[in-house]
Protein backbone atom coordinates (compact mmCIF):
# COMPACT_ATOMS: atom_id res chain seq x y z
CA UNK A 1 0.00 0.00 0.00
CA UNK A 2 2.80 2.40 0.89
CA UNK A 3 4.63 1.62 -2.36
CA UNK A 4 1.50 2.27 -4.42
CA UNK A 5 0.91 5.57 -2.61
CA UNK A 6 4.52 6.62 -3.22
CA UNK A 7 4.14 5.76 -6.90
CA UNK A 8 0.98 7.87 -7.21
CA UNK A 9 2.60 10.77 -5.34
CA UNK A 10 5.60 10.61 -7.67
CA UNK A 11 3.32 10.80 -10.71
CA UNK A 12 1.47 13.77 -9.20
CA UNK A 13 4.78 15.57 -8.69
CA UNK A 14 5.73 14.91 -12.33
CA UNK A 15 2.34 16.21 -13.48
CA UNK A 16 2.81 19.43 -11.50
CA UNK A 17 6.24 20.03 -13.06
CA UNK A 18 4.89 19.34 -16.57
CA UNK A 19 1.91 21.65 -16.10
CA UNK A 20 4.12 24.49 -14.83
CA UNK A 21 6.48 24.29 -17.79
CA UNK A 22 6.47 27.31 -20.16
CA UNK A 23 7.26 24.93 -23.04
CA UNK A 24 3.99 24.30 -24.93
CA UNK A 25 5.24 20.87 -26.03
CA UNK A 26 5.49 19.78 -22.40
CA UNK A 27 2.59 21.59 -20.77
CA UNK A 28 0.30 21.75 -23.77
CA UNK A 29 -0.23 18.10 -24.68
CA UNK A 30 -3.30 17.69 -22.47
CA UNK A 31 -5.07 20.74 -23.93
CA UNK A 32 -4.08 19.59 -27.42
CA UNK A 33 -5.73 16.20 -26.85
CA UNK A 34 -8.82 18.00 -25.58
CA UNK A 35 -8.99 20.25 -28.66
CA UNK A 36 -8.44 17.30 -31.01
CA UNK A 37 -11.19 15.25 -29.33
CA UNK A 38 -13.53 18.25 -29.34
CA UNK A 39 -12.86 18.92 -33.02
CA UNK A 40 -13.44 15.27 -33.95
CA UNK A 41 -16.67 15.22 -31.95
CA UNK A 42 -17.95 18.40 -33.60
CA UNK A 43 -17.02 17.20 -37.10
CA UNK A 44 -18.71 13.84 -36.54
CA UNK A 45 -21.91 15.11 -34.96
CA UNK A 46 -22.34 18.76 -36.06
CA UNK A 47 -20.41 19.90 -39.13
CA UNK A 48 -20.38 16.56 -40.96
CA UNK A 49 -24.16 16.08 -40.92
CA UNK A 50 -24.70 19.74 -41.84
CA UNK A 51 -22.30 19.42 -44.77
CA UNK A 52 -24.02 16.23 -45.97
CA UNK A 53 -27.42 17.92 -45.68
CA UNK A 54 -26.21 21.08 -47.45
CA UNK A 55 -24.54 19.19 -50.27
CA UNK A 56 -27.70 17.16 -50.90
CA UNK A 57 -29.79 20.32 -50.75
CA UNK A 58 -27.71 21.80 -53.59
CA UNK A 59 -27.82 18.59 -55.64
CA UNK A 60 -24.22 17.47 -55.11
CA UNK A 61 -24.42 14.75 -52.45
CA UNK A 62 -21.17 14.18 -50.59
CA UNK A 63 -20.82 11.73 -47.72
CA UNK A 64 -18.37 12.30 -44.90
CA UNK A 65 -16.43 9.22 -43.83
CA UNK A 66 -17.56 7.87 -40.48
CA UNK A 67 -14.97 8.15 -37.71
CA UNK A 68 -14.40 5.35 -35.23
CA UNK A 69 -15.81 7.13 -32.20
CA UNK A 70 -15.45 4.01 -30.04
CA UNK A 71 -11.77 4.75 -29.52
CA UNK A 72 -12.09 8.50 -29.04
CA UNK A 73 -15.13 8.71 -26.77
CA UNK A 74 -13.50 7.13 -23.68
CA UNK A 75 -10.70 9.70 -23.91
CA UNK A 76 -13.11 12.60 -24.42
CA UNK A 77 -15.53 11.52 -21.71
CA UNK A 78 -12.69 10.86 -19.29
CA UNK A 79 -11.32 14.34 -19.90
CA UNK A 80 -14.77 15.87 -19.51
CA UNK A 81 -15.27 14.01 -16.25
CA UNK A 82 -11.95 15.15 -14.87
CA UNK A 83 -12.54 18.76 -15.92
CA UNK A 84 -16.00 18.62 -14.35
CA UNK A 85 -14.50 17.47 -11.07
CA UNK A 86 -11.87 20.19 -11.25
CA UNK A 87 -14.55 22.83 -11.91
CA UNK A 88 -16.45 21.56 -8.87
CA UNK A 89 -13.29 21.88 -6.78
CA UNK A 90 -12.74 25.45 -7.99
CA UNK A 91 -16.34 26.41 -7.20
CA UNK A 92 -16.00 24.96 -3.70
CA UNK A 93 -12.55 26.64 -3.26
CA UNK A 94 -10.80 23.33 -2.63
CA UNK A 95 -7.09 23.30 -3.43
Amino acid sequence: MTAALALVQGQLDINKVEAASPNAFTSGWRPAIGWICGAAFSIQFVFGPLAVWGSRLYGHPVDFPAMDMGEMMPVLLGMLGLSGLRTFEKVKSVA
